[in-house]
């Protein structure tokens, strides 16, 4: 996936606002930052709110978002990675 498609995905979870299960980002922190090579989106989930992102890709992908798969595996695994780094099994 390129990085727009990247953007306009978060950007498309970030803007729902309030979900179907009354939960809305108020610890994550979104905006843009001046970067040498140009503005980047900066996307700061708070960890009280990671299930909120897997609830909604998982929604995206069931509507046939492709993409949304990905990025739900790649966020399970550094989850799990870093669950493995903490009780020292790494």
């Amino acid at each position: 996936m390129s990085n727009k498609e990247d953007i306009k995905l978060f950007t498309k979870i970030v803007e729902m606002g309030i979900d179907s299960n009354l939960e809305v980002f108020t610890k994550s922190n979104f905006g843009h930052k001046d970067l040498n090579n140009g503005k980047r989106l900066v996307l700061n989930f708070h960890t009280s709110e990671i299930p909120i992102l897997i609830r909604r890709l998982e929604d995206l992908r069931i509507e046939g978002n492709h993409d949304a798969y990905t990025w739900i595996m790649d966020i399970k695994s550094y989850l799990n990675n870093k669950e493995n780094e903490s009780d020292g099994k790494k």
